[in-house]
């Protein structure tokens, strides 16, 4: 895990994109049936890194919080509730009633 270490010390970087965290925890979830604790922490821990751009890298803490709250809710859905609290002031257009049990969103329906 070189690399891993180079991006933990800062001596590497590396610009990654949100589906790439994404595409990451989908396969460690689906595919390997990596327990949602494990993913987290080890995915925080390379996110986290000063290696690691981001743009908006902060806000995967709380993401991921959600994501092991709310067993019910994908890791999209909680990257959408986390970015409605940061942008929208919780609001939240969905069909979806899983927003209904997390606190600080306002989930609405949009009816023509």
């Amino acid at each position: 895990m070189r690399l891993i270490g180079q991006l933990e010390a800062g001596d590497l970087s590396v610009r990654i994109a949100d589906t790439d965290v994404f595409e990451a925890v989908f396969t460690m979830e689906k595919t390997y049936r990596v327990p949602r604790p494990e993913i987290a922490s080890a995915l925080l821990s390379i996110l986290e890194s000063p290696g690691v751009e981001l743009p908006g890298k902060a806000a995967y803490r709380q993401i991921f919080a959600l994501w092991l709250q709310f067993r019910g809710l994908s890791f999209a859905d909680c990257y959408h509730a986390t970015s409605a609290m940061r942008f929208t002031e919780g609001v939240i257009f969905s069909f979806d009633k899983g927003f209904d049990s997390v606190p600080g969103i306002d989930r609405r329906e949009s009816h023509r």
